[in-house]
């Protein structure tokens, strides 16, 4: 009994000293702007592991310009109410790996890339007569909207501030890259998880 006693505490006590294989984990919500006027809402979940590498999955959701719209385009009117403006949506899932850079206490750089797979509308835009009548003015070019999906890779980059143990703040970057739609962009978020922030020296 006395032995099994021994060995149970030394198996604690070593266990006890080994370090956690999660530095931090952690999940993201945020949003900011896309290239061709558009926009996207992530929400997201990333892993630091303790050899500092990364691993993470994100999903995107938004809207941007399509990217053949023609230079020349013009909205189509009813007496002087425009037309919506053509949009495509973009719905973007990707997995990531890279690297943490500890910037201090609160602070963390990763950089990632990975791969991503996208679904997104395509238009197609063919010219046309502008004439209409008293009513309605038609866009110079006709339109037509299909689904589509493509695979393709990523890239992203995110500065992480702690700003409470359990929550902070990031902004980062990414891009898209894929033979359908792609889309690069900023977004600012919230991020909320284990943080792993070691108490400040007395």
């Amino acid at each position: 009994m006395v032995l099994l006693l021994l060995i149970t505490g030394t198996t604690a006590s070593f266990a006890q000293k080994q370090p956690s294989a999660l530095q931090k984990i952690y999940a993201t919500l945020g949003t900011g702007p896309v290239h061709k006027n558009g926009y996207a809402v992530e929400v997201g979940l990333q892993a630091v592991w303790k050899n500092n590498w990364t691993t993470a999955l994100y999903a995107q959701m938004g809207e941007a310009d399509p990217k053949n719209l023609p230079e020349d385009y013009k909205q189509g009117y009813t007496f002087i109410f425009p037309d919506p403006w053509p949009a495509v949506e973009l719905n973007m899932i990707s997995i990531t790996g890279g690297r943490n850079m500890a910037m201090g206490r609160r602070f963390w750089l990763t950089a990632e890339g990975g791969v991503s797979f996208v679904s997104s509308e395509k238009m197609t835009f063919q010219r046309q007569s502008l004439s209409g009548n008293l009513l309605y003015t038609p866009s110079n070019y006709a339109t037509t909207t299909e689904d589509g999906s493509a695979v393709g890779g990523v890239i992203r980059a995110n500065l992480h501030w702690a700003f409470l143990r359990f929550a902070g703040l990031g902004l980062g970057g990414f891009a898209h890259f894929n033979s359908l739609q792609s889309a690069s962009g900023l977004v600012l978020k919230l991020i909320i998880g284990k943080m792993n922030i070691k108490p400040a020296n007395p």
